[in-house]
């Protein structure tokens, strides 16, 4: 996972961001959107900038929602659900869509 947040922050630097806790820092959704941006070189939908439940639910939902019309069919997983709005289990998805994708970076 180390291997994996260095290469994350190795994309996040060049928008003046890193990740420190991968499953605290994509909690919100905001720095996920913002790495699936910096590596596909698309602009995501505007992020909710509030700190409610509903603000992340929103932000996590438009990463899934990207990582789907990649073409990686998300079953069973969603942005709400939980008392945590991004479990380790949709992080872990997400994760391993970016791993996947970091060699050939959405080309």
């Amino acid at each position: 996972m180390q291997t994996f947040s260095m290469w994350c922050n190795s994309h996040l630097r060049k928008v003046n961001t890193e990740i420190e806790v991968i499953e605290e820092d994509f909690r919100d959704g905001l720095k996920l959107m913002l790495l699936l941006e910096v590596i596909s070189g698309e602009q995501l939908p505007k992020p909710d900038k509030g700190q409610m439940r509903f603000h992340r639910i929103a932000n996590v939902s438009k990463a899934l929602d990207f990582i789907e019309s990649k073409g990686v069919k998300l079953v069973s997983i969603g942005a709400e659900g939980s008392s945590v709005v991004l479990t380790n289990v949709r992080v872990t998805t997400c994760l391993e869509f970016l791993e996947t994708h970091k060699c050939r970076e959405f080309g």
